[in-house]
């Protein structure tokens, strides 16, 4: 079996004069052997898109946290 291994970071940078950022980045660890990294997008900026962006991502990081698969998977998932 090949070894995977990514180290994440990211920064969210506010637009200039708003106090949210419009992306959001959730990271969900299933196991040893499996993480759900979703980024989403709420194309713009402000509470509108800091609000659209987060509930986008922890509902498909819900779905996405409900499938069980046995063998080491890489997703890619935009939004």
């Amino acid at each position: 079996m090949n070894n995977l291994c990514a180290e994440i970071g990211w920064k969210s940078i506010n637009h200039e004069g708003e106090q949210l950022c419009g992306d959001h980045v959730d990271i969900i660890e299933q196991d040893e052997n499996s993480t759900v990294i979703v980024l989403a997008d709420g194309l713009g900026s402000g509470v509108k898109a800091s609000i659209l962006s987060t509930l986008t991502s922890k509902i498909i990081s819900t779905m996405l946290s409900l499938i069980h698969i046995s063998e080491p998977t890489r997703r890619v998932v935009i939004s």
